[in-house]
């Protein structure tokens, strides 16, 4: 929820998933030029880790930066935001990604990026699955914590479980990066 009087945030990664959005938001203490470029113009790739019905991680990594990932609990939207993406079996999901300057509130950076048909309908899925049962915060938990201890890495994870992925060469909002000050 916006607040015009908070000016900083801790450090995090957070996925929203809902019926009005699918967005990430990166909130980081500044970041370098290669950051920025990487975020403005470079090539994204995406990847889904399905711990139906507790939760999802979804993976992704922009330009030649590391992987990173965020998990996802879709009992945690607000009922009025809870749901999947919206678009039918045959329309992509356009995700949006916010890069934050953790320590001011500046918006450093804005994209999107349009995931692949079957890509949208894999998280899609994995949402959906959630919402059809009763939230299990523990279990959520004890599935997350048990990724986090067997892989080192987002990106071995990738590797070792992610059920879908997809690419994509640049963001649709290509060179539109976003400052306020």
């Amino acid at each position: 929820m916006y607040d015009p009087t908070r000016t900083s945030w801790p450090t995090t990664e957070q996925v929203r998933l809902g019926r009005s959005m699918a967005e990430l938001v990166r909130f980081w203490p500044g970041a370098t030029e290669g950051e920025l470029r990487a975020h403005d113009r470079g090539g994204a790739q995406f990847a889904l880790v399905d711990e139906s019905p507790d939760l999802l991680v979804l993976a992704y990594r922009f330009g030649d930066l590391e992987w990173s990932d965020a998990p996802f609990q879709a009992q945690r939207m607000t009922t009025t935001g809870a749901g999947w993406p919206s678009g039918g079996p045959a329309a992509p999901v356009v995700f949006r990604t916010v890069l934050v300057d953790s320590r001011s509130g500046r918006v450093l950076s804005l994209r999107h990026d349009e995931w692949s048909v079957a890509f949208s309908n894999a998280v899609r899925v994995s949402v959906a699955e959630q919402l059809v049962v009763q939230p299990d915060d523990q279990a959520a938990g004890q599935r997350l914590d048990a990724l986090y201890d067997r892989f080192r890495t987002p990106l071995d994870m990738v590797r070792a479980v992610a059920v879908a992925g997809c690419r994509t060469e640049a963001p649709m909002t290509s060179g539109a990066s976003v400052h306020f000050y």
